[in-house]
């Protein structure tokens, strides 16, 4: 949300403060998976100027997987992780150190100077455990005798599946060091990985990320109709430990009744820094539709509330995001509309800064803005409902006319003590909201509520009353509009308004493209075939057939909606399968004579077709790289003036079922 590397993308992070200046160590994504370093720096945690590649694996080595920078007299020590040997991702993971006078230059330490799983207690060979062996990350605290004690992300040698556990390590100059038995229990999850450890008086805590699908019966507050993950906490008497989950709901940061087929939820691997006797938490924020495409999210301020209980707040110093004022709710003429467009069923007003609304059913009033929210706003006002329906803001994904239904997304206030996350779609009959995600959150009623709401794009942070809320990724990426939603209540809002946000917006490389194409968003999709089932291709690519075979059955096309030219297949099937298939049809128009341009990208495999003849595919390579972006693959051939088809044969991958199609256009077109 606030930052991400031009040249680059970005991964788990490291913040170390130092004389006035803060680092910011990330995992890089050059040309394959975490393949090197990366730092940037900030005076005030909010403007980054990066530094570019400190470290990279050598020739022959696998990924490289994060760590953390510590000192050691007179220099700075930093941890990182090697994996991806021939026998697993993670097998055989171990950890490796680096030097540094200055935060900037790096030295890698020799080899025989590393850190490994002791077999007594971890899995080290990756056999036990779906997600291999890990051994990775030495989170390290120095303690009041000057050693050393590190926590790592590893698996316990038993139970076999559900075993990972926190490593515990120790040394005494903060460059050698010894492997421990495990400083927690297997915490029954597949995977489980430590990005932290603070202590609050005499009580340890540890930071622990992980999802659902590693252990669902081991969050309390798990629900199997949706997705649950994110940043849990675990706690100890002692510094060793043994470290068992906080009592009650263990979630600090995360997400619950996420849909089933996300990949991965939007906010993750979060640490923590210390900043005048405050503790700064910080993690990374990832897109829905490429969700290896990171952003530094936001500092929070992390708060003991009671023993056993941390909270996430409001930091003061991101009070320095908030740059010009774009719109403030008012009488005054040089305001941006002065009252808003009402949608039936509802009575509004806007008068003296104040709007009020009552609703019989639901009803919705919004402004018209010049809000770029690709670029970040922040959004504040203080919101009062009476009743026991549900009120909150509106923020358009699309824009309102006289031939397009009005659609946006929602952060709603419920009077039976939930907020609510979800997508507000309608047209002349009035306004609904389809809810996606909500957390409990108890609410006064009559009572005033200030709430701070950061957007970019499909990232959102809220905070009532200084309290993070939520950190929610929205299906489809606010575009602009300002309002007001509510249902069956009485609500009343004043002082909404909006700020830019006060970074540089990071924009999008376009790879060169020829031609004036705008593929249509309404696709005609065959769906699906398994795997060993694909229906022959002869004969079936230059117009669209009534049906396809697979087996003995006949498979008629479907029409599907695509969003800025991506559709996710696992939202439609449910699930996530394995080279499961689909056919997607796209007539469109060439306007003259000429090279056109066309973009793709599918997690995992694609063949694309025009008119019958073979565009691109990557059946022999898959994507490439992870996450999709229609400027993955870009192929340009000679088209007349007229009507033409795109044909395109997806096949998903294991990580999820998505695919972006696009024309020249649509790529000019993409955000920031």
């Amino acid at each position: 949300m606030i930052f991400k590397p031009e040249n680059s993308k970005l991964w788990d992070t490291f913040i170390i403060h130092h004389e006035g200046t803060f680092y910011l160590f990330y995992l890089q994504f050059r040309k394959s998976a975490w393949d090197g370093y990366g730092l940037a720096v900030s005076e005030d945690l909010i403007h980054w100027e990066d530094r570019g590649t400190i470290l990279t694996p050598e020739p022959g080595e696998g990924g490289m997987g994060t760590g953390m920078v510590w000192r050691v007299k007179d220099r700075w020590m930093l941890n990182y992780s090697l994996y991806g040997a021939a026998d697993g991702l993670f097998a055989g993971q171990q950890i490796y150190f680096a030097e540094s006078e200055d935060l900037l230059t790096w030295r890698k330490l020799p080899k025989d100077i590393m850190s490994a799983p002791d077999p007594r207690w971890y899995e080290c060979s990756g056999g036990q455990v779906s997600c291999g062996a890990r051994w990775d990350s030495i989170w390290v605290t120095q303690q009041p005798d000057g050693t050393f004690l590190g926590f790592v992300t590893a698996n316990t040698k038993e139970p076999a599946g559900a075993n990972g556990v926190a490593g515990l390590v120790s040394s005494v100059d903060g460059i050698h060091w010894k492997t421990e038995p495990p400083a927690s229990e297997p915490c029954g999850m597949v995977w489980a990985e430590f990005g932290g450890y603070v202590q609050f008086g005499a009580r340890h805590y540890l930071l622990v990320g992980s999802s659902s699908g590693g252990g669902p019966r081991f969050d309390p507050v798990y629900n199997s109709s949706g997705k649950a993950g994110g940043m849990y906490v675990m706690m100890a008497d002692n510094v060793r430990g043994p470290y068992r989950f906080v009592p009650g709901d263990p979630m600090l940061l995360g997400c619950r009744n996420a849909p089933p087929n996300w990949a991965y939820i939007p906010t993750y691997f979060a640490r923590t820094c210390q900043l005048n006797n405050q503790t700064l938490l910080y993690h990374h924020w990832m897109p829905r539709n490429n969700f290896l495409d990171a952003w530094l999210g936001t500092v929070k301020l992390l708060e003991e509330e009671a023993p056993g209980k941390l909270v996430l707040k409001w930091w003061p110093g991101n009070e320095n995001i908030k740059g010009t004022k774009l719109f403030e709710v008012g009488d005054k003429p040089d305001l941006v509309t002065p009252s808003p467009q009402a949608v039936p069923s509802g009575k509004w007003e806007c008068a003296g800064g104040v709007i009020r609304g009552k609703t019989a059913g639901a009803s919705l009033a919004f402004f018209e803005t010049d809000a770029c929210y690709n670029d970040g706003m922040v959004i504040e006002s203080e919101f009062r409902i009476s009743g026991n329906g549900a009120a909150g803001l509106f923020i358009g994904t699309r824009e309102h006319g006289a031939e397009k239904p009005y659609e946006g997304v929602g952060c709603l206030l419920n009077m039976r003590g939930l907020f609510e996350f979800g997508r507000i779609t309608g047209g002349i009959g009035g306004p609904a909201f389809m809810a996606e995600n909500h957390v409990d959150w108890p609410i006064a009623t009559c009572t005033f509520i200030k709430l701070t709401i950061l957007v970019r794009g499909e990232f959102v942070e809220v905070y009532a009353d200084g309290r993070l809320v939520q950190c929610y990724g929205f299906s489809k990426p606010a575009a602009r509009n300002i309002g007001v939603f509510a249902e069956r209540c009485e609500v009343e809002v004043r002082g909404l308004r909006m700020f830019k946000f006060n970074v540089p917006a990071i924009k999008r490389k376009i790879p060169p493209v020829e031609g004036t194409v705008r593929l249509p968003q309404g696709w005609q999709v065959f769906s699906y075939f398994e795997k060993g089932a694909t229906p022959r291709i002869a004969g079936i690519l230059r117009s669209i057939p009534e049906y396809l075979k697979a087996g003995d059955r006949r498979i008629k096309p479907a029409g599907m909606t695509a969003y800025d030219g991506n559709l996710d297949f696992a939202e439609i099937w449910g699930e996530v399968v394995e080279r499961r298939e689909a056919y997607i049809y796209i007539p469109f128009t060439v306007e003259q004579d000429g090279p056109q341009s066309f973009g793709f990208g599918a997690d995992w495999w694609f063949q694309s077709w025009i008119d019958g003849e073979s565009l691109c595919d990557t059946l022999s390579s898959g994507n490439g790289v992870a996450g999709v972006s229609m400027t993955d693959h870009v192929a340009t051939t000679e088209l007349k003036k007229g009507d033409h088809l795109l044909a395109v044969r997806f096949i998903s991958g294991r990580a999820s079922s998505r695919i972006a199609i696009g024309g020249a256009q649509d790529i000019r077109g993409l955000p920031s």
